[in-house]
Formats: C-alpha cells, structure tokens, sequence
C-alpha cells in the first residue's frame, strides 16, 4: 500500500477525485458539505458501524442524528424508569 504523507500534497484539495481500492482514516474525519442540496455522504452498498478497541479502552459504536437522538448498541441504551406498579 502506498503511503503519501501530510507534507506532500497541498493542505486543501478541491475537486473531484476517483479512489479505486481501499481508503482507511486514521483520526476524526468530517465531510462538511457547504451546499444544503447536496448530501455530504453517500453510501452505496453496505456499511458497519463496529466498536473500537485501542490497548485497553473501548469506544462503542454508535451513530448520532440531530432532533432524533442516538442508534446504539443495547447495552447503551438508557433506562427508563416507569414508576413502581404495585398494589
């Protein structure tokens, strides 16, 4: 795999560009599109949203939608408490 590293390329790209094989990020990535017509991502295909382990520590999965909350793992889901239903 080819390495191309930060101080090779311009600090801002801007265009269209074709990847062919396989794109991993190492680090946070935001795709912030300027344009409110156009969706900033697209997924064609299938797509996993996995836990991530690093040495000891685990980040659970999980996706966040504004005004709608957060998609989780069933272990993160809250707790609702309803009250007691006794007699």
């Amino acid at each position: 795999m080819a390495r191309i590293k930060s101080k090779q390329i311009s600090t801002e790209l801007t265009g269209s560009y074709t990847i062919s094989g396989s794109l991993r990020v190492e680090g946070q990535t935001v795709l912030d599109s300027l344009n409110t017509r156009v969706d900033s991502l697209i997924v064609s295909g299938s797509m996993k949203v996995v836990d991530q382990k690093v040495n000891s520590a685990i980040a659970s999965s999980s996706i966040f939608v504004q005004n709608l909350g957060t998609i989780a793992s069933r272990d993160q889901v809250g707790i609702i408490d309803l009250g007691g239903f006794g007699g």
